[in-house]
């Protein structure tokens, strides 16, 4: 990614996003309840979500990147959809 100013800033937010997933996932694996569980897989696919929006702004910033960008949000994507499969099945 270029070091420009406002890649600086994206960079930070789409790190933050795309690491808080995976450290929402472990906290819900450790969860006590259900309740617990399915908040925590529902903050993990807001974190997807997020992570799929900082992607696309980036890829259209940096048209140069739009590629790789559009494979990493196919795969957020598809974390999304598994969340909320999962929070589906628990809130039935």
């Amino acid at each position: 990614l270029p070091k420009t100013p406002e890649m600086t800033i994206l960079r930070k937010q789409l790190v933050r996003a795309g690491t808080s997933i995976g450290a929402n996932y472990l906290e819900a694996c450790e969860s006590l309840t259900s309740k617990e569980f399915v908040h925590k897989i529902a903050v993990s696919k807001k974190e997807a979500r997020e992570t799929v929006y900082w992607l696309i702004l980036i890829a259209k910033l940096y048209p140069a990147l739009k590629v790789e960008g559009q494979e990493l949000e196919m795969e957020r994507g598809e974390f999304v959809r598994i969340f909320a499969s999962i929070v589906g099945r628990f809130r039935r």
